[in-house]
């Protein structure tokens, strides 16, 4: 069926606007998980509705991109203005699904990538937003990554994710990271990374191999520091809001005595690794290649 889909010009184009359309209703279902999830919510009830008059958003009203600029990114019925940021999700994640689709080679492995770049986007933006990793995505996501890869997928680059290589993904993703976080925090005599994180990568490592932890590591660790250092610069230049929206919102979640006020030295690490993920899935080792000489 995919080599009948790909093999034929018009099959392929409808197929990609498709990819496209499925990728931001997608990305609607993560806004509702974005907000929804840290404050241990339902994801699936009450339906959408306005998170100022309570109203319950139409269907009509409720179509990825669309909507929001036919309202004019505000409620039908109270008129409170919606973040663009819903937008931007739902359009990522279409663009996401569309080379996720450009680039596999079956719809199994389209499937499975496609779950795991929603629950790193998820991940992501709630990183952002209260500097949590919840253990209700990443925990499951490592068993769901294992399960996926009894059946063997692909990546783009041309591995292949089995059985055997999802276990030590998932292995060495947690172990390395907890020994260098146990060392760091030792020396540093503070917490140097959460444990969140440490899940995060053990995750990533379930779905993308052993093979993917060193350059996505890499890769993560280069992007936040150049990002850190640009948020910094921005920072000393009289701009007293960072640019990652660090709210260190853990009253939700642990004592308010246990809140974590980030400086601008701060930067969560989450989107970092769901960065480095996404370019590892579509390029490989190409851009590891390119930037620090090395291949893996």
């Amino acid at each position: 069926m995919y080599d009948l889909i790909v093999s034929n010009s018009n099959f392929l184009m409808i197929a990609k606007i498709f990819a496209f359309v499925v990728g931001t209703f997608i990305g609607s279902f993560l806004n509702v998980c974005i907000c929804r999830i840290p404050y241990r919510k339902s994801i699936l009830y009450p339906p959408s509705r306005c998170f100022l008059c309570l109203t319950p958003i139409k269907w009509y009203h409720n179509i990825p991109i669309v909507s929001y600029f036919i309202l004019g990114g505000r409620c039908n019925s109270c008129h409170q203005s919606f973040s663009i940021r819903y937008v931007v999700i739902e359009l990522m994640m279409g663009l996401i699904s569309l080379s996720l689709f450009i680039n596999t080679s079956d719809f199994y492995s389209y499937f499975v990538l496609i779950y795991f770049m929603g629950a790193a986007i998820v991940l992501s933006f709630i990183d952002i937003d209260h500097w949590l990793l919840p253990d209700r995505i990443t925990i499951p996501s490592i068993f769901m990554g294992i399960l996926f890869s009894i059946f063997i997928f692909s990546l783009p680059s041309g591995s292949y994710i089995d059985f055997k290589s999802s276990i030590a993904g998932a292995f060495i993703g947690f172990s390395v990271l907890f020994f260098l976080g146990f060392v760091a925090s030792k020396i540093l005599n503070k917490e140097a990374l959460g444990g969140g994180d440490i899940k995060f990568m053990a995750m990533i490592g379930a779905f993308l191999g052993w093979k993917s932890f060193v350059p996505i590591l890499l890769m993560a660790a280069l992007q936040g520091t150049v990002f850190g250092i640009f948020q910094l610069i921005y920072y000393k230049l009289g701009n007293r809001v960072v640019l990652l929206n660090n709210n260190g919102i853990y009253s939700v979640f642990k004592d308010r005595s246990d809140a974590f006020n980030p400086t601008p030295h701060h930067i969560p690490f989450g989107p970092f690794l769901g960065l480095a993920a996404y370019e590892y899935i579509i390029f490989g080792n190409k851009l590891i290649n390119v930037i620090f000489g090395l291949n893996f």
